[in-house]
């Protein structure tokens, strides 16, 4: 299982791209099951019983680097927010905005996807985003198997 985020910083005025970055990320191994049976069925199977799938991404400015054993970001600084979700056939992706008026004067480093239940799926590191309101920041993570 392996996965993917892109990263778009747009300028707030123009929405035109100025920065895109992709970085590949770990999926936390104590959500790995849950994360393939998202994958698999978009829907849970009333014969399953698992903890629900992921519907929201968090961001930080912790620096340390990601590990499978992860349980939450370092150093949240953002509400949870609710992600749009695309499912295709061997993989699933979600995004997440900041808007121009969100976690503005902070150096966004890291960004982690969220459980209904509220559990750390999957987290990444990466270089800072100087986030001000003159840029929306588009995240898309995609995970395949």
């Amino acid at each position: 299982m392996k996965g993917k985020i892109s990263i778009n910083i747009r300028s707030a005025r123009t929405m035109k791209i100025v920065d895109r970055r992709e970085i590949n990320n770990l999926v936390m191994d104590a959500q790995k099951l849950n994360v393939l049976r998202s994958l698999c069925s978009p829907t849970s199977d009333p014969g399953v019983a698992w903890r629900g799938g992921i519907n929201r991404m968090q961001f930080g400015t912790g620096s340390t680097a990601e590990s499978v054993s992860d349980t939450h970001l370092v150093s949240p600084i953002t509400p949870i927010k609710t992600v749009t979700t695309q499912f295709f056939s061997t993989s699933v992706k979600f995004t997440a905005y900041l808007l121009a008026n969100e976690a503005n004067g902070f150096p966004i480093t890291e960004a982690g996807l969220i459980t209904t239940e509220g559990d750390l799926a999957a987290r990444k590191v990466f270089s800072k985003i100087d986030k001000t309101a003159d840029y929306i920041v588009e995240f898309e993570w995609v995970i395949s198997c």
